[in-house]
């Protein structure tokens, strides 16, 4: 008796198994251990399609269907698919695996025809274990890995999907291909990776992921929820409150949000960016920024010059950056770290009521156009600096800092603190005007801006020639 597992075992009790024995045509009843060829029809499709044996071969020269493949008993096999015919893997209403592996099986899928998994009984259906290599067009109707087992599975050609892709646990999605779906690439395990690679374009109506990496272009059109005032995003870096997740986003990747209504979010993740000026626009707002406490931090690495463009501005000079994060159907104060290993330019960030920003520098140059609260005239902002450098950050706007003066009457904010030092703590920094207008943000009085060290060495320079000259004379 063939080693199935259990519960594939009892749902198929009254089923049809397929068992392939040899290498050889679907068509052929040498292939099948039964003798007979089943599954040419979609009225009566093949009910458990498996392997006798590992490294067999099943080319696919006819339509064909089956309600599941189970490769669990196996350590590789592959289905080459003829130019123009489909493979129909169509789960039945009473299945609950459509895909079946193990941790240690390798199925792949080759061929210049096509896959199409139909998984459409109400709720999402079940893929268990196993690396699943797609080197065919594949299509998917409402298909989904809710609370199954892990595994990978690698998409090199390109993917149309019909409904939601939503993928949870532990499976790591690789998109290698296009992707060319309208609903939402949802792929929300806390231990669920997504890659896009370099050169893909995936296109859906809303993408939420936790860990992985995009290198390549991401466009979505719709968002994700039941309405703008709900849990409602157009993407999602990051997963709301359960984990930390990790994502990198590469040089040549991009990412596009064309709806205005609902948002977009980065949140509970460590994220680097890699990519070019302008690659992540978003009509709609963006917020960044995570829960405080339960183990969940969120870091922004940005390794480029002005990636962000929201609320549909051209660039980041100009774009407004909203601090806070989505919990309980609501937006709520956030914390956030931003590194800079580049210099920035934000037209601002909005701040929720209690939401607080780490900045490190890293000796990069850094001008803001304000920093505003929500409520308009509250002093909800608070910025931490980890290594101010005098004349190296500027603001344009006073906006809603709480400003201080000191004895001498110069102006200071404690909405914005530089690490001390001498202090082991945080101190307020000084608001200095600029002599091209806006404000220097820096840690002491003690020095003038360049540009006024540069005219004043001007001035030097200029008085040592004339000495030099007078005494010549």
């Amino acid at each position: 008796m063939r080693k199935i597992i259990p519960y594939i075992l009892a749902i198929f009790a009254l089923s049809s198994y397929g068992g392939v024995q040899q290498s050889g045509n679907w068509s052929s009843s040498a292939t099948w251990d039964t003798g007979t060829v089943e599954g040419t029809s979609s009225d009566s499709p093949l009910g458990v399609l498996e392997f006798d044996s590992d490294n067999l071969t099943l080319d696919v020269d006819v339509n064909a269907w089956t309600s599941t493949i189970n490769a669990s008993t196996i350590n590789k096999a592959t289905v080459n698919i003829d130019e123009g015919k489909t493979l129909y893997i169509a789960s039945t209403k009473d299945a609950d695996v459509t895909l079946a592996g193990s941790e240690n099986s390798y199925m792949e899928f080759n061929g210049l025809g096509n896959v199409e998994i139909n998984s459409s009984k109400p709720g999402e259906r079940f893929m268990e274990y196993g690396t699943w290599v797609f080197n065919t067009d594949v299509k998917l109707v409402q298909f989904g890995l809710r609370d199954s087992k892990g595994g990978t599975i690698t998409f090199n050609k390109d993917v149309v999907p019909n409904g939601q892709l939503s993928i949870g646990n532990k499976w790591i999605v690789n998109i290698n291909a296009d992707f060319k779906g309208s609903s939402t690439l949802n792929v929300w395990g806390n231990a669920s990776v997504l890659n896009i690679a370099t050169g893909s374009n995936v296109s859906a109506g809303a993408l939420m992921m936790v860990n992985g990496s995009i290198d390549g272009n991401v466009i979505v059109s719709s968002r994700y929820g039941l309405d703008t005032s709900s849990d409602c995003f157009n993407f999602t870096l990051g997963r709301r409150n359960q984990t930390t997740g990790t994502i990198e986003v590469g040089e040549n990747a991009s990412i596009i949000s064309t709806n205005s209504s609902g948002y977009s979010m980065i949140r509970n993740v460590n994220i680097t960016f890699n990519s070019k000026e302008a690659s992540v626009f978003t009509a709609s707002k963006l917020y960044i920024g995570g829960q405080s406490g339960n183990g969940l931090t969120t870091s922004i690495t940005l390794n480029s010059s002005d990636i962000f463009c929201s609320r549909g501005q051209s660039s980041q000079s100009v774009s407004i950056i909203n601090v806070g994060t989505f919990i309980d159907a609501g937006i709520k104060s956030a914390d956030v770290s931003l590194i800079l290993n580049a210099s920035q330019n934000f037209g601002g960030f909005e701040f929720e009521n209690g939401s607080y920003m780490n900045l490190t520098l890293n000796g990069n140059t850094l001008n803001v156009g304000k920093f505003s609260s929500v409520d308009s005239g509250q002093k909800y902002v608070y910025v931490e600096i980890e290594d101010l450098v005098n004349f190296t950050f500027k603001i344009s706007e006073i906006g809603d800092l709480n400003i201080l003066y000191d004895e001498d009457d110069n102006m200071m904010t404690n909405s914005i603190t530089f690490k001390d030092e001498n202090l082991a703590g945080y101190s307020n920094t000084y608001l200095v005007e600029a002599e091209d207008g806006g404000y220097w943000v820096n840690s002491s009085l003690a020095i003038p801006e360049p540009a006024l060290m540069s005219a004043l060495f001007g001035l030097v320079a200029a008085a040592v020639v004339l000495r030099k000259n007078s005494r010549r004379r």
